[in-house]
């Protein structure tokens, strides 16, 4: 029988640039993980260090606050590079706790319910994929590691005059780029799990699991070191802030972190598809 209903037609509308399609997904994925009240509050109290921590900038600049609280100068901490080490050390740990709550159900849930084929159909690519779902864990962690390093870093330099600011351009330039390399470690890292492993809790358990096998890996080669993820971050923070630092050389660190994202690279190349042919 002949269909002569031809109601229906193709959209003719404009279509997303193609560089920027890959936002579409952390948009609405956003949305979804901010569903659950347990993660709103962990998220939350992410952001308590960072009160302490501008608690501490406000102390320094406004001596009448210390008399008021009776703090001697010396139980306030001191605004230098060693301070905002601590802040990223401290944020450190709350980054890693975000990317193990959050980041493993951005992509198992796709692979658990056969929808990345739904998305692969669309005008969007496997780059933009894996792009779009590393840019929403990224930016949730940026909310609580650089954004508020350089607003502390900003603030001090309102309270204490332009001076002050000027002459440390390069430690705002170290929060950021510290910052940076935690950021794209966990994103990428988890993004490799979700997809090799294909389950939330796999994943979960590999994220806890894979600091302490490594660390035990080091203690029976030659590094001999104990806690072996922390030295390598600390090893180049410590590069980038010009600290002094013993323990793994910050070439070897670069090193590490290089193979690791090469060796994560590989296995999203060849893990992400929209379907798998078994033999």
């Amino acid at each position: 029988m002949t269909v002569n209903n031809a109601a229906y037609q193709p959209y003719r509308g404009p279509l997303t640039a193609r560089w920027s399609r890959f936002f579409i997904l952390p948009r609405y994925a956003l949305r979804e993980t901010f569903k659950s009240k347990v993660f709103i509050n962990f998220f939350a109290a992410c952001f308590l260090p960072i009160l302490f921590f501008a608690a501490m900038i406000y102390m320094q600049n406004f001596p009448g606050i210390r008399k008021i609280l009776s703090l001697n100068t010396e139980q306030v901490m001191l605004v230098s590079t060693q301070f905002f080490l601590y802040f990223l050390m401290t944020q450190s740990v709350a980054a890693y706790g975000i990317a193990l709550v959050a980041g493993p159900g951005l992509i198992t849930a796709d692979l658990d319910n056969n929808a990345l084929p739904l998305y692969l159909a669309r005008p969007i690519s496997r780059l933009d994929y894996i792009l779009g779902k590393m840019l929403l864990l990224a930016f949730m962690l940026s909310l609580i590691t650089w954004i508020p390093g350089l607003m502390l870093f900003f603030m001090h330099g309102y309270f204490t005059g332009g001076t002050w600011l000027l002459e440390h351009l390069r430690l705002g330039l170290a929060i950021f780029l510290g910052f940076a390399v935690l950021i794209i470690m966990l994103t990428l890292i988890v993004a490799t799990l979700s997809i090799w492993l294909r389950s939330k809790a796999g994943v979960g358990v590999a994220f806890l699991a894979g600091p302490l096998i490594l660390s035990a890996f080091s203690l029976m080669v030659t590094f001999g070191h104990i806690s072996f993820v922390v030295d390598l971050f600390f090893a180049v923070w410590s590069q980038i802030f010009r600290v002094e630092y013993v323990g793994l050389s910050p070439r070897f660190a670069w090193l590490t972190f290089a193979l690791i994202t090469v060796t994560c690279v590989v296995i999203i190349r060849r893990k992400l598809h929209a379907f798998e042919v078994v033999t």
